[in-house]
């Protein structure tokens, strides 16, 4: 419960980034590639180092708590069925980007689509990032004996709800526009061009509010696999669909991709809530009363 700190690291991540890219630049002969490799490793094991000392406090409090007498010490077995599909997740997320970039590449209006689509998803992306950090907020707040679990849940619908509509006045409003050609720089026709896909997105980040709910229920109640299996579907969903794009639809590759996202984060939304459901009825709703 010191999430501050964590915000804290971060700046100083980010500090370290920064200041050690502009010395290199002033101060020495490496090229743009190895000065930013070397200033995301810095600001990185800066992070790292300074958030080891913020937790001294906290992983005091942890070993000087005294174990639940009905508990019992897991093995490494247990620890690694727990751990392996929530380490495939976020492998097979982030796989997902550079294959949309190879679709986005052979489809119709490919440069167009490639120049505006980063634009695109870096907008959705401060949305979103609002319901990905609120995963690690329900696994903590929902407590032991499931007592807030009503509260954390309505808040994530809130959180759904203020996310998708804030993007979808950006999206169907002027500020589209100004987005994208005063803040961004593109152009009036890549800005026209980017539009329709950002409206198509506009409803991601309460599917990602959704689905990283879904995520915490399930790492609560520690039944990790469905997890994984979701994210692998949600990846083939946005393959077949850019593919189906490419082959017959006639819409530019941005309008695809957004399609795309948009119909794989639905996929992942309903495989989840078949197990969803049956642990909220089994651990949640009956020990909250």
């Amino acid at each position: 419960h010191k999430t501050r700190r964590v915000a804290i690291a971060t700046v100083l991540r980010l500090s370290g980034m920064g200041g050690t890219a502009l010395l290199l630049y002033h101060f020495s002969n490496l090229n743009g590639a190895q000065v930013g490799g070397l200033a995301l490793s810095s600001g990185v094991v800066a992070e790292a180092l300074f958030t080891r000392y913020l937790a001294k406090e906290a992983i005091a409090e942890t070993l000087q708590k005294q174990p639940a007498t009905d508990s019992k010490q897991m093995s490494y077995r247990e620890i690694w069925n727990y751990y392996l599909p929530l380490a495939l997740t976020p492998f097979i997320g982030l796989s997902i980007h550079p294959l949309v970039t190879f679709f986005l590449g052979k489809s119709r209006d490919a440069l167009d689509s490639l120049a505006v689509m980063p634009v695109i998803y870096g907008l959705t992306f401060v949305f979103r990032a609002l319901g990905l950090s609120y995963q690690e907020v329900a696994i903590a707040l929902i407590g032991e004996d499931r007592n807030n679990y009503r509260m954390v849940r309505n808040f994530a619908v809130w959180l759904g709800l203020f996310t998708s509509t804030c993007l979808s006045l950006i999206a169907f409003t002027p500020l589209a526009e100004f987005w994208f050609r005063d803040l961004s720089g593109l152009s009036q026709t890549l800005s026209d061009f980017a539009t329709p896909a950002l409206r198509v997105m506009a409803i991601f980040p309460a599917f990602t509010v959704l689905v990283c709910w879904q995520r915490a229920l399930l790492i609560d109640a520690r039944v990790t696999r469905p997890v994984s299996i979701a994210t692998a579907v949600e990846a083939a969903g946005i393959f077949s669909m850019l593919t189906l794009a490419m082959l017959y639809f006639p819409i530019s590759g941005a309008v695809a991709a957004s399609v795309a996202y948009v119909t794989g984060r639905l996929l992942a939304v309903l495989l989840l809530q078949k197990p969803v459901n049956k642990q909220v009825k089994v651990n949640f709703v009956q020990d909250s009363g």
